[in-house]
C-alpha cells in the first residue's frame, strides 16, 4: 500500500466532497486497507498463526477499526475470500477476447483463473485449505464462487454451440462436476507445495470441456 494513502487521512481531503461521502470513503478505505492487511498477514504467517494484532499493523489502523468493520478474525478471511474470487473473475469477463475461436476461449478462461491464483501462493493455499475449516459461514460463499466459475464457463459452452452448432448443450450439472475435479487438482497442488505451478491444470480442464462438448452422441 502506497505511503500517501497511510500518511493522507482522507476523511479531511475536500476533494472527496460533502461530510458523508467523505465519511463513505473512509470506510471504504478502511476495510480495503483490512483486507490488504490480512492478505499481507497470511502471507508472512499463514492464517493460524495470524491475529487481529497482525492485520491492523499490516493496515496501519486500530483494532476498534477492525471491530466495526469485522466480528473476528474469521469474517476478515472471508470477506477477503469473496472479494479476491470476485476480482479474479471479474477481470476475466472484462478481457476474455470474444473473436477467439470457442477453444481458445476456454483456454483463455482457465488459464487466466488459474494464474490469477498462483500470483500469490500463500493466499491461495489458505482459500483452498483453510476456507473448508471456517465453518458453516464459509460453506455458502464458496459455494458462490464456484457457482460463478461454472456461470462462466456454461457461458462459453454456449457460445461454443454458436459458433459450432454440432457440439452438445452442456448442463449446470456436468460443469460443476469439472470445476469440482479442477478444484480438487489445485487442492493436491497445495498439498504437494506447488501452488505457484498451479496454472498446469489448466490444460487438464480444457480437456474436460473439450470431451463434454464433443463426445460421440449414443
Amino acid at each position: 500500500m502506497s505511503e500517501q494513502l497511510i500518511a493522507v487521512d482522507p476523511a479531511l481531503d475536500p476533494a472527496l466532497g460533502p461530510a458523508p461521502k467523505r465519511a463513505q470513503a473512509v470506510t471504504a478505505l478502511h476495510r480495503e486497507r483490512l483486507l490488504a492487511g490480512m492478505e499481507a498477514a497470511i502471507r508472512h504467517k499463514g492464517l493460524e498463526a495470524t491475529t487481529i494484532s497482525d492485520v491492523v499493523h499490516q493496515a496501519h489502523v486500530s483494532k476498534r477499526t477492525f471491530y466495526e468493520h469485522f466480528a473476528d478474525k474469521e469474517a476478515c478471511f472471508l470477506a477477503l475470500f469473496v472479494v479476491t474470487s470476485d476480482r479474479i473473475v471479474d477481470a476475466i469477463v472484462d478481457d476474455l477476447p470474444a473473436e477467439l475461436p470457442w477453444e481458445e476461449r476456454i483456454r483463455t478462461c482457465i488459464d487466466a483463473y488459474l494464474a490469477g491464483l498462483a500470483v500469490n501462493p500463500a493466499v491461495t493455499s489458505s482459500f483452498l485449505l483453510d476456507v473448508r475449516g471456517a465453518g458453516p459461514k464459509a460453506l455458502p460463499l464458496r459455494r458462490a464462487v464456484i457457482n460463478r466459475l461454472v456461470d462462466l464457463l456454461l457461458g462459453l459452452a454456449h457460445d461454443a454451440r454458436a459458433q459450432d452448432p454440432t457440439l452438445h448443450r452442456l448442463d449446470r450439472a456436468t460443469v460443476t462436476a469439472i470445476v469440482g475435479g479442477l478444484n480438487e487438482l489445485m487442492l493436491a497442488a497445495v498439498e504437494e507445495q506447488r501452488v505457484h505451478r498451479i496454472a498446469e491444470i489448466g490444460e487438464t480442464g480444457v480437456q474436460l470441456l473439450r470431451a463434454a462438448l464433443t463426445a460421440p452422441r449414443p
